[in-house]
Protein backbone atom coordinates (compact mmCIF):
# COMPACT_ATOMS: atom_id res chain seq x y z
CA UNK A 1 0.00 0.00 0.00
CA UNK A 2 1.70 3.28 -1.42
CA UNK A 3 1.27 6.43 1.35
CA UNK A 4 -1.51 8.49 1.34
CA UNK A 5 -3.61 5.36 0.92
CA UNK A 6 -5.55 2.68 2.92
CA UNK A 7 -7.04 -0.29 2.24
CA UNK A 8 -9.82 -2.11 4.48
CA UNK A 9 -8.86 -5.92 5.40
CA UNK A 10 -11.66 -7.26 3.02
CA UNK A 11 -9.92 -5.36 0.00
CA UNK A 12 -6.59 -6.88 1.52
CA UNK A 13 -8.01 -9.73 1.33
CA UNK A 14 -9.37 -9.91 -1.96
CA UNK A 15 -6.06 -8.80 -3.33
CA UNK A 16 -4.47 -11.66 -1.92
CA UNK A 17 -6.87 -13.93 -3.65
CA UNK A 18 -8.68 -14.59 -0.86
CA UNK A 19 -11.88 -12.24 -0.78
CA UNK A 20 -13.38 -14.86 2.23
CA UNK A 21 -10.30 -14.60 4.40
CA UNK A 22 -10.81 -11.09 5.84
CA UNK A 23 -9.80 -12.60 9.21
CA UNK A 24 -7.06 -14.04 7.85
CA UNK A 25 -6.02 -10.74 6.32
CA UNK A 26 -6.19 -9.15 9.82
CA UNK A 27 -4.54 -11.73 11.95
CA UNK A 28 -1.84 -11.35 9.53
CA UNK A 29 -1.37 -7.95 10.30
CA UNK A 30 -1.91 -8.16 14.01
CA UNK A 31 1.37 -10.49 14.02
CA UNK A 32 3.33 -8.63 11.48
CA UNK A 33 6.83 -7.78 12.93
CA UNK A 34 8.12 -6.11 9.49
CA UNK A 35 5.92 -2.64 10.13
CA UNK A 36 8.51 -0.83 8.33
CA UNK A 37 8.39 -2.59 5.53
CA UNK A 38 4.61 -3.80 5.19
CA UNK A 39 2.95 -0.66 6.72
CA UNK A 40 0.30 -2.47 8.66
CA UNK A 41 -0.89 0.90 9.95
CA UNK A 42 -2.98 1.62 6.31
CA UNK A 43 -4.68 -1.56 6.76
CA UNK A 44 -8.72 -0.06 8.32
CA UNK A 45 -11.31 -1.90 9.01
CA UNK A 46 -14.59 -1.44 7.24
CA UNK A 47 -16.48 0.35 9.89
CA UNK A 48 -13.46 2.81 11.01
CA UNK A 49 -10.03 2.48 12.03
CA UNK A 50 -9.87 -1.10 13.17
CA UNK A 51 -6.98 -2.91 15.43
CA UNK A 52 -3.67 -2.30 15.45
CA UNK A 53 -0.31 -4.28 16.55
CA UNK A 54 -2.91 -7.02 17.78
CA UNK A 55 -5.22 -4.31 19.94
CA UNK A 56 -8.48 -4.17 18.70
CA UNK A 57 -10.57 -1.53 19.46
CA UNK A 58 -11.50 -2.34 22.89
CA UNK A 59 -7.89 -3.00 24.24
CA UNK A 60 -5.14 -0.53 25.08
CA UNK A 61 -5.44 2.49 24.17
CA UNK A 62 -1.78 3.81 22.76
CA UNK A 63 -1.52 1.42 19.85
CA UNK A 64 -4.16 2.86 18.43
CA UNK A 65 -3.47 6.49 19.31
CA UNK A 66 -0.01 5.65 17.13
CA UNK A 67 -1.54 4.18 13.87
CA UNK A 68 -4.04 7.34 13.97
CA UNK A 69 -1.02 9.35 14.29
CA UNK A 70 0.61 7.40 11.70
CA UNK A 71 -2.41 7.80 9.58
CA UNK A 72 -2.25 11.93 10.33
CA UNK A 73 1.20 11.91 9.45
CA UNK A 74 0.39 10.51 5.69
CA UNK A 75 -2.26 13.50 5.27
CA UNK A 76 -5.20 10.38 5.79
CA UNK A 77 -8.17 11.58 7.63
CA UNK A 78 -8.88 9.46 10.56
CA UNK A 79 -9.95 6.10 9.50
Amino acid sequence: MPPGRTVTYAELAALAGRPRAVRAAAQAMARNRLAPLIPCHRVVAASGIGGFMGTATGGSAWPLRLKRWLLEREGLADE
